[in-house]
């Protein structure tokens, strides 16, 4: 009986893990592509040279499109 109650657990534990690791990824990808779009917007629409490196691409993917409208409004 202490198997299958471990067993059962295990299964919910892992079950809302995937659920967990999938809406961050989700999440990431959204800020990724938003951060994407919102740059390719300031630099070709409005014409705001925004040199971005690694660490504000890296903002980009937890914080969304902030970075790079923050670094465009600071230009």
């Amino acid at each position: 009986m202490d198997y299958i109650m471990t067993a059962a657990v295990a299964v919910i534990v892992a079950w809302v893990v995937i659920k967990v690791a999938w809406f961050t990824i989700k999440r990431v990808a959204m800020n990724v592509f938003l951060g994407i779009i919102s740059y390719a917007f300031v630099t070709e629409a409005l014409h705001i040279p925004v040199d971005m490196n690694i660490m504000w691409w890296a903002l980009t993917m937890i914080l969304g499109p902030l970075p790079v409208l923050g670094l465009a409004y600071f230009h």
